[in-house]
């Protein structure tokens, strides 16, 4: 977080790490500083077309900030300050999403359905590991975004999923989050944008499609119907638009 508001990012400021007594033993505590402005899902049904594509602009821009900071390794390190190895890393992670894809007819989709993921998470995992992994906040959404009255962004908060990725991965936790007009803007006035680095937007329909598959998984497993339908959605978009894009 500190590193994050160096590089400009309006993440809160923490004031303590304290340990205290629990009923399930001492556990860490962290006291941060209110967040200024406004929370975005409180305020986004209110905002007219050009204050919303405004506020959408400027959590492209945000993401482009967290951006610029660099980390060592990708995912998280242990507690010894070890962060994995990248390429094993990803292959434990692939591995994870193809076991995922292989229960999503409990979700409703078709065996021929599941085979053609199945066909494309085989080409995926043939693609080059990105480099120089960036901070990840991992759960940017309106509930933890906050904009003041001239819908520029104040502060970002929850950084409970933060972790190393790729601008990508990123952009594609945001897809499922924002309405996909909203989402378009995001991506349209990210630095990175398509139009100036041709594999851009495949990267970030990749990772659409193995979060999303990871999410309906998740959301099967513990019995919840809600947004099964938007993931359905997102995983055969991502499918269809990969077989151009790869």
């Amino acid at each position: 977080m500190r590193q994050a508001r160096t590089a400009g990012v309006p993440a809160p400021a923490v004031l303590s790490v304290e340990t205290v007594d629990s009923e399930q033993g001492d556990r860490q505590t962290m006291v941060l500083d209110t967040a200024a402005g406004t929370q975005l899902s409180q305020t986004l049904p209110t905002l007219l077309a050009a204050e919303r594509a405004t506020v959408m602009q400027n959590v492209g821009r945000l993401v482009g900030l967290l951006a610029t900071v660099r980390l060592p390794g990708y995912s998280r390190p242990d507690e010894h300050g070890r962060w994995p190895e990248p390429e094993p890393d990803r292959r434990r992670y692939l591995a994870a999403v193809r076991a995922d894809s292989m229960r999503l007819d409990r979700a409703g989709l078709t065996q021929a359905e599941i085979t053609r993921i199945g066909q494309t998470l085989d080409e995926i995992a043939a693609m080059p590991i990105a480099d120089h992994p960036i901070l990840c906040h991992g759960d940017i959404s309106a509930e933890h975004v906050f904009i003041d009255a001239d819908q520029n962004v104040t502060g970002l908060i929850d950084w409970g999923m933060w972790r190393g990725g790729s601008t990508a991965d990123e952009l594609a936790a945001l897809s499922t989050k924002f309405d996909h007009d909203d989402y378009t803007t995001v991506l349209a006035h990210h630095p990175a944008s398509p139009r100036a680095e041709p594999t851009f937007l495949r990267d970030v329909t990749v990772s659409v499609l193995t979060q999303s598959i990871g999410e309906l998984a998740w959301l099967i497993r513990s019995g919840q119907s809600d947004r099964r339908r938007l993931l359905i959605i997102a995983i055969g978009r991502a499918v269809e638009d990969l077989q151009s894009l790869m």
